[in-house]
């Protein structure tokens, strides 16, 4: 499976300029600059030089024998100390039992089927790779220190680190025999191939585009170097090998971190790929944790143990760099602290503005902008709400309350699930009483649950609303036509309008509910109930008149 983070999937309020331009700082030097693959190559071929070969090969005999194991075996496993002995040959057990069964289809004539066979005993295995890891250890092992022929071997590495150590100070590779100020700047802006580059700015692009939102451009930038500077700078001194190190992984980790406690409450959308793809929406406080932490935490602990594949990746530039974001973060949240629901500085003026408009219009247009940008803006969503609430009660629709009821419809339902969670069904209960009666329930509140909406409809009762409760209950009866609970809520139904006051207010009331919702599963009872209320005024105004 192939996981693919995508940020909030909201619009910024500001241009990235500075994720922007670090991306083609990045892309441009992974063109221009060649330095470190002159170093790498000038590394190897130091390294696996015929003389070098031999001299490895000699202290594997000595080691070999030392640990008292055929001379044949020895003989035969040395070999595979020099890089292109057996390059060609597949690893897998058939394809090397085939060229070995046929010496002459096979691309390297060396290999041979006693060779092949020696090494795919477990035990010559093991003292294969045992050779290795000792050889890699940091200090090198007494056991090969011990060796007759590790004198000459430690003369030929004293050497070649000499001249490593030159062509790193010449192409500024960064290492921890090479450990200066300018390497370590180098070494963040400089990518070992294409899937290391496109790596690092898929994930820097759909994170610190955020990022750069909440900090500013210099407070970001200054992050960025702090982060990918204590990261590297971090790897350098824990792994067990003078290695050359390179890439903005530590940098994106960090911004990686930071962007983890800006929007920790939010959530942020993946690309999932498994034969096919898919959008999913996740928590930024699981996800982040679950994709990217664990992976680089098993790759730290196997980076320390020499002889194993994972270190060729800075497992702890990445911990490094993302605990440092994280702890500038932190900081920064407790320096300057946004109100709750708000996750950009830009949001409170915004918010300020939006306090001082006094057309509905107009303010509708500036929450949808605002919610556009941050979409978990509950305070925002609560206060045009509200307003829209104000209107007049008892007037029938008009052209003028479509943006009203577009935007009930967009964001109503988000907002009685939000603060249903935060414990503030009664605020929800609030508005839902003061919404004119032309906006149908059974529309504005489309994907409310059953659940949720009896729960509602139970509050309503029981804080005397009964109007809202009918409506509430007319919602449920419409989209649930087929629900159990139908028969018991079309009684219900009936004892609330029954214990409605025979008052001129609550006939008005729903003689507008009546007009205004022709399409109500609950007309005979509201026409029933007006009846009965309007004889009850007409006896009522009789006998006064008398």
């Amino acid at each position: 499976m192939f996981i693919l983070p995508l940020g909030l999937g909201s619009k910024w309020p500001k241009v990235p300029v500075v994720t922007f331009g670090l991306t083609l700082v990045l892309i441009a030097l992974f063109f221009v600059d060649n330095g470190h693959t002159r170093a790498s190559d000038e590394m190897g071929r130091l390294q696996y030089a015929p003389k070098s070969v031999m001299i490895r090969q000699a202290l594997f005999l000595d080691y070999c024998h030392a640990n008292k194991a055929p001379p044949e075996t020895c003989q035969g496993l040395k070999n595979f100390l020099d890089p292109d002995y057996g390059k060609n040959i597949s690893n897998d057990k058939v394809k090397a039992s085939k060229s070995a069964s046929s010496p002459a289809k096979s691309p390297v004539k060396d290999v041979s089927a006693e060779t092949l066979k020696l090494l795919s005993q477990p035990k010559n295995v093991a003292l294969f790779k045992q050779f290795q890891v000792a050889m890699e250890s940091d200090p090198v092992s007494a056991q090969i220190k011990g060796l007759k022929s590790y004198p000459g071997f430690e003369a030929m590495q004293s050497e070649i680190h000499k001249k490593i150590l030159k062509s790193f100070q010449k192409e500024k590779v960064l290492s921890r025999s090479n450990f200066h100020f300018d390497t370590l700047m180098i070494a963040q802006f400089r990518h070992g191939g294409w899937m290391h580059l496109i790596g690092n700015l898929i994930a820097f692009i759909a994170l610190g585009i955020y990022v750069e939102q909440r900090l500013g451009g210099v407070k970001y930038i200054l992050a960025y170097l702090a982060c990918g500077t204590i990261g590297i700078g971090l790897n350098i001194f824990l792994l067990p090998r003078d290695m050359p190190l390179l890439g903005a992984s530590a940098n994106i980790a960090g911004v990686m971190g930071m962007f983890y406690v800006f929007f920790f409450s939010t959530r942020m959308r993946f690309g999932l790929w498994f034969f096919v793809g898919k959008l999913i929406w996740a928590p930024v406080r699981f996800a982040l944790p679950v994709v990217f932490i664990i992976s680089d935490i098993t790759g730290a602990v196997e980076s320390l143990f020499p002889g194993t594949d994972a270190g060729s990746v800075a497992h702890f530039a990445h911990l490094g760099g993302l605990l440092t974001g994280i702890a500038i973060a932190f900081v920064i949240t407790k320096i300057y602290p946004l109100p709750a629901d708000f996750i950009y500085d830009s949001e409170i003026k915004s918010f300020k503005n939006l306090s001082q408009i006094h057309d509905l219009h107009q303010e509708i247009s500036v929450a949808r902008a605002m919610l556009a940008i941050n979409q978990g803006n509950h305070r925002v969503r609560s206060a045009t709400l509200f307003n829209i609430g104000s209107m007049p009660r008892l007037e029938g629709p008009s052209p003028s309350d479509i943006a009203a009821l577009s935007f009930l419809m967009e964001q109503l339902d988000t907002y009685c699930r939000d603060s249903i969670a935060r414990g503030e069904a009664l605020r929800v209960l609030r508005l839902l009483s003061v919404l004119p009666l032309h906006f149908a329930f059974d529309q504005i509140l489309g994907t409310l649950d059953q659940s949720q909406t009896l729960m509602l409809g139970e509050l309503a009762i029981e804080q005397n609303s009964p109007i809202t409760a009918l409506r509430l209950y007319d919602a449920f009866l419409l989209r649930y036509s087929t629900s159990v609970k139908n028969s018991d809520l079309r009684k219900s139904v009936r004892d609330i309008t029954e214990k409605i006051p025979h008052t001129a207010q609550n006939l008005l009331l729903l003689q507008t509910f009546q007009n205004v919702t022709p399409h109500s599963s609950i007309l005979s009872e509201i026409r029933m109930k007006i009846a009965r209320m309007m004889e009850f005024q007409g006896t009522k105004a009789g006998v006064t008149h008398v």
